[in-house]
């Protein structure tokens, strides 16, 4: 249908502009929900607005690469049209609404997408995280919802610090606090678009879900349920000493390091936004959050999920947001193959080996060998280097990825006398049937791509109907009824497999036991090589960083 004009009289804010491009969807775009004094102050809320909001175009991204879009469609391994972008490092604290063009005459549930790309790309404004579908989706259902994306502060805009920074009244981990003012803005808000402020639900995907648990290191009530989709806590923040190093790399790239503290803040504030980017974009300096007591409270680890009162005491939310939903793609462990290691000139083999024995120290001799060959890795000395990365990768998805939401799944099914939790997990096995590296594997995103609903056009009949259900699923689960049965409890509970061939006429997604689903493949076995024992699980997790790092 033709793009149509729309608007609603929103009782808090007065008319409020859209655009109607589904049939039975309005869109209210490039929403401001928060200002910038400067590019690394705190955001605050807008409690009021003019008589009137445009809300006809998508707002400005914040500051990051310009070509980010088309470099996680080639991740994704399709394309799908898009506008020229525009940048700011100050007005770039939007949202964008979807709802359904019929007025509900009770409140809806509203479902809130907070997109991926590791703290340094991504927005709510790229057409495969355009919310507008779902919403349909939920209509077709006749389970109408209400839907938000959201945009927050990236890269070094976003995570950046510093005791320079900190000095100057600066404080750490914008972008993270950023989302929580836009769930603050959808609390006093939303209701003007139909939706219910008490019926929020997080959908985070890879370093989005990791955030949604972060948030829930704070008592504020910001959701009441959270689907975390290739992502867990167990993403680690770095420590102070890290930023503080990154922030020496930055200053340098940038030729700021003869200068005092406060010159260099001053620089920083005042050299031209693009300017910045396009000159740390290339800058290997680690960005991304920090431990500072507030925001981030402290370091999620195996060894703390495994401890109630552990994990009581660092997710004091835990007892207001009493339904998680976790899952994990087959493969998404691609994204470091694809992110990650291009441009390493080192034996990966030989420096996951290397990562391994200094992170086990003296149980290394007996471990690393047998981890080694559950990849294949033990001869690794005659296979070719896409194989022996698609070894490795493996090791780094099933550590970081795939024990990560199990574990997390477990910790918050065991919580459930203590909160009254409950606790769902899927997996994602549908093959990307796109042409590509990464072709028939079920890469990092897909699923969320796939729960959106913007790619159907895309898919085979059996994959488009995986996808319908998922996103089926997703809005049954916003809309407070379990999809399917809990994860834990005295037998385990199920894991729900979504899957369907590249070629099939069918959906063939599955409910398995969970001891069936998770307790045969790659990632039971070496959770067993290590003896189930959390602690050796964390000792594995710090292989996987010092990795990263590259040889030692």
């Amino acid at each position: 249908m033709a793009q149509q004009t729309v608007s609603v009289q929103h009782p808090a804010i007065g008319t409020v502009s859209g655009i109607r491009r589904l049939p039975q969807v309005d869109q209210f775009l490039g929403i401001q929900y928060a200002t910038l004094a400067d590019r690394f102050s705190r955001a605050t809320l807008i409690e009021a607005y003019p008589n009137s909001i445009d809300g006809t175009a998508l707002g400005p991204l914040p500051v990051a690469d310009p070509a980010g879009c088309d470099n996680e469609q080639l991740l994704l391994q399709h394309a799908l049209p898009h506008p020229t972008y525009t940048f700011s490092d100050t007005e770039c604290l939007t949202l964008n609404v979807a709802a359904p063009s019929e007025q509900s005459a009770t409140p809806l549930p509203v479902l809130v997408f907070v997109h991926g790309g590791g703290f340094v790309t991504g927005s709510a404004n790229w057409p495969q995280w355009d919310v507008a579908a779902i919403v349909e989706k939920s209509i077709e259902a006749k389970s109408p919802i209400v839907a938000v994306s959201i945009n927050y502060r990236l890269g070094h805009f976003g995570f950046l610090t510093s005791a320079a920074l900190r000095d100057a009244g600066y404080l750490p981990n914008n972008g993270l606090y950023d989302q929580k003012v836009a769930f603050r803005w959808i609390q006093k808000f939303i209701h003007g678009f139909g939706g219910d402020p008490n019926n929020v639900t997080y959908l985070g995907n890879s370093i989005g879900a990791a955030s949604g648990f972060i948030h829930l290191q704070s008592g504020e009530r910001l959701f009441k349920r959270l689907a975390a989709l290739g992502g867990s806590p167990l993403i680690r923040p770095f420590p102070t000493e890290v930023a503080e190093f990154a922030y020496g790399m930055v200053t340098k790239a940038l030729g700021l390091e003869s200068l005092s503290p406060a010159e260099q803040v001053r620089a920083l504030l005042e050299m031209p936004a693009a300017d910045l980017e396009a000159k740390l974009r290339n800058v290997p300096a680690p960005v991304c959050s920090v431990v500072d007591g507030d925001v981030i409270r402290g370091v999620t680890t195996y060894d703390v999920l495994s401890k109630p009162q552990e994990v009581d005491r660092l997710f004091p939310g835990i007892g207001s947001v009493k339904d998680v939903l976790l899952g994990s793609c087959q493969f998404d462990g691609m994204i470091f193959a694809a992110t990650a290691l291009p441009g390493r000139k080192d034996d990966l083999a030989a420096t996951l080996e290397q990562s391994l024995r200094a992170a086990l120290k003296s149980d290394a001799d007996s471990l690393v060998p047998s981890i080694l060959s559950l990849y294949g890795l033990d001869k690794a000395s005659v296979m070719d280097t896409k194989t022996k990365t698609l070894a490795v990768t493996g090791f780094l998805h099933d550590i970081c990825f795939g024990q990560g939401a199990r574990a997390t799944a477990q910790a918050w099914a065991d919580a459930r006398d203590r909160h009254g939790t409950t606790t769902r997990l899927m997996h994602f096995d549908a093959p990307n049937p796109w042409p590509g590296a990464y072709a028939g594997y079920a890469t990092h995103a897909l699923e969320v791509a796939f729960a959106l609903q913007n790619y159907n056009a895309h898919l085979a009949p059996g994959q488009r109907a995986c996808a319908e259900r998922l996103g089926r699923d997703l809005i049954a689960f916003a809309s407070g009824r379990g999809p399917f049965p809990p994860f834990g409890g005295e037998n385990g509970g199920v894991e729900m497999v979504y899957t369907a061939g590249v070629a099939a006429e069918t959906d063939g997604s599955t409910l398995l036991a969970a001891a069936e689903a998770g307790g045969k493949g790659r990632r039971a076995k070496l959770v067993e090589i290590v003896g189930g024992k959390p602690e050796m699980l964390d000792k594995l997790s710090d292989a996987f960083g010092l990795f990263l790092r590259g040889p030692q």
